[in-house]
């Protein structure tokens, strides 16, 4: 009695990767790089408009448990509004693209973050109170990015009084402190060269 041994041939294993996607908004331009902006040729008041929005949005994403990874001024999109030049009009849409570096902090191995945990977004003056703002110059005039006490008054206008109420409470009193000696030299400097910013409040 004869058998017959029929011999399968089984396809090789299939190695498949998940790349995840954050996905904000359809944006209404031709292509991207068109879209970026040089914002140093914008009123102060639209740069600190649109500051104002990216730190609201960076305290958002953190709440939601995501972290860009490139905050960066060539990452800031504003899409062209339909009439007029975009200063006649306050700035419609400002957009935080470049995810490439992003990190899902709950797809980690150290899982939620205490912000995400929290019931409202932190408030952008706690993110900032301690850092500088050089990441974002250009949108951030040079006066915001050397001098810490003009960036902590800018702060406490922007995000304090009754716009608190938008984020998790303040865990302490946010002092004001002079600007120390490297930061006072370094806005010497920016004014020796003409390129000071004063800020209006």
């Amino acid at each position: 009695m004869s058998s017959l041994i029929h011999r399968w041939k089984t396809p090789a294993p299939v190695q498949r990767s998940t790349a995840r996607l954050v996905i904000t908004k359809l944006l209404a331009v031709r292509d991207a790089r068109g879209a970026q902006i040089d914002a140093t040729h914008l009123s102060e008041e639209y740069r600190l408009e649109v500051l104002a929005i990216l730190l609201d949005v960076v305290a958002k994403q953190g709440h939601a448990g995501v972290d860009q990874g490139n905050l960066s001024p060539r990452n800031v999109i504003i899409p062209p509004a339909p009439t007029g030049t975009l200063e006649e009009t306050r700035p419609q849409c400002v957009v935080l693209i470049d995810y490439d570096s992003s990190t899902v902090y709950e797809l980690t191995e150290y899982g939620k973050r205490p912000a995400q945990r929290a019931r409202l977004p932190p408030n952008p003056m706690v993110l900032i109170w301690t850092a500088t703002l050089s990441d974002l110059a250009g949108w951030a005039p040079p006066g915001l990015c050397w001098n810490r006490r003009l960036r902590r008054e800018w702060l406490r206008g922007e995000f304090g009084g009754e716009k608190e109420a938008l984020y998790e409470p303040l865990g302490e009193e946010l002092e004001l402190h002079e600007a120390p000696p490297e930061e006072v030299a370094a806005l010497q400097y920016l004014d020796s060269l003409g390129e000071k910013s004063l800020v209006s409040f």
